[in-house]
């Protein structure tokens, strides 16, 4: 449920009060009742059965309501969303009930090549195009890829690792900054004292038990994003983040009665989680380079002289420069090689309309790769987006090689040989 909200967030335009309201009704109506009332165990095979053989745990006439009431009956995966604004890239992830296959449902479609084992889908025509309710209905049927169930079950129930993918083939390359939102875990109870001898096997230790005890682990999404940041290396945690509050107990999914303690924890929690690293990373990365013109050699020093300007991908660049020099008043841009570029300062603002924009100039040896950072301070510093990079991967995906010219139809300038 939570990736519903973050859906209506994003696509709806509603504000966070109104989504807390609408998971309240949602968990509520959906999970009013609970399908295996506690009791001997023989009063458990009927429920048993009838979740068998109705295809679900739960009624999914509240959920299927809730969310017509939420989305509407005409919200697709490519509606654009309320207000006109676009850019905001949504995907949903499913999983086929035959395999298991991943599964990605979304508004887009990429620059780079996909990853494989998993398949991706965006409707050719509004005929085909995907209901948002369709998305979340129980085991549903999509054309081009069958029957469908919804993808927290199993090992993308914590999907970071098909963010990451689909993020370099939307973009075709690597991302600057990853943050992983949870909805709180359990945590690891102290390490179990073992045996000194060989035990009898108790029931708890057969095989339904087993494969059981496996299901549940490979979905905890805790533990996905562990395996994701053992994977990474040391350069690379520093882009990556994972919020979510630990808990000593987790409730039931129908437990809904444990909302509001389940509110008061992610409160404290968020109250007392240190966000500033986060901020800093995102700060970082809404900054990048841009080549004014193709890099020229020098015979003299032999090196490339290169001048640019940094600016700012933000929307509203305006606060985001005025709020970090306000927080960081000697924040300033500069190279691996030990040299600033320049202070950021309000100057660098249009008048007109806003916009960032700070010339810099350097010099590098031919081949020499290079990363710009944003120092905050004698303490922090986190890259700008795009590094590390070799110039020469600037000059190709700004097209200044390019005979027909840039993507704003000016012609490239040539001062030079690019390395």
């Amino acid at each position: 449920m939570s990736g519903l909200i973050v859906l209506m967030m994003f696509l709806r335009r509603k504000s966070i009060q109104h989504c807390i309201e609408a998971f309240d009704q949602l968990a509520k109506r959906t999970f009013s009742k609970r399908a295996l009332p506690g009791g001997p165990f023989s009063r458990r095979i009927p429920t048993f059965m009838a979740t068998w053989l109705k295809d679900g745990k739960y009624d999914p006439r509240p959920f299927e309501s809730c969310l017509l009431e939420a989305f509407g009956e005409g919200q697709r995966m490519f509606d654009a969303a309320d207000g006109a604004v676009s850019g905001t890239k949504v995907a949903v992830t499913a999983v086929t009930t035959r395999h298991s296959k991943l599964c990605i449902l979304s508004n887009y479609n990429g620059l780079g090549p996909r990853s494989r084992g998993y398949k991706h889908f965006r409707a050719d025509s509004f005929a085909d195009e995907v209901l948002m309710c369709d998305a979340y209905f129980p085991a549903k049927f999509i054309p081009c890829l069958g029957w469908l169930q919804d993808g927290g079950v199993g090992k993308h129930n914590n999907p970071v690792d098909p963010a990451v993918w689909e993020g370099s083939a939307i973009w075709n390359t690597r991302q600057d900054l990853l943050v992983s939102i949870g909805t709180a875990f359990t945590e690891d109870a102290q390490s179990p004292t073992l045996p000194e001898r060989k035990q009898k096997r108790s029931f708890r230790d057969g095989f339904l038990w087993r494969v059981l005890d496996y299901f549940l682990a490979s979905g905890d999404s805790q533990t996905i994003w562990e395996e994701h940041w053992n994977r990474l290396d040391t350069e690379a945690r520093k882009s990556h983040f994972r919020i979510s509050a630990p808990l000593q107990k987790a409730p039931g999914l129908d437990e809904v009665d444990e909302m509001p303690n389940l509110k008061h924890l992610a409160r404290t929690y968020m109250g007392s989680c240190d966000l500033s690293s986060i901020y800093r990373a995102m700060i970082s990365a809404s900054f990048f380079f841009e080549l004014d013109a193709i890099p020229k050699f020098n015979q003299n020093t032999g090196m490339y002289d290169c001048t640019g300007s940094i600016r700012c991908r933000s929307p509203a660049p305006g606060p985001v420069v005025r709020g970090l020099i306000d927080r960081y008043p000697t924040a300033a841009v500069a190279i691996t090689t030990g040299r600033t570029l320049g202070a950021i300062e309000e100057s660098g603002l249009c008048q007109k309309c806003d916009r960032f924009r700070m010339p810099v100039g350097f010099r590098l040896f031919p081949g020499q790769s290079i990363s710009m950072c944003l120092d905050f301070n004698a303490f922090y510093r986190s890259k700008i987006s795009g590094f590390p990079n070799a110039v020469a991967w600037f000059v190709a995906r700004q097209g200044l090689s390019d005979d027909s010219g840039v993507a704003d139809h000016t012609t490239p300038i040539s001062t030079g040989q690019t390395e």
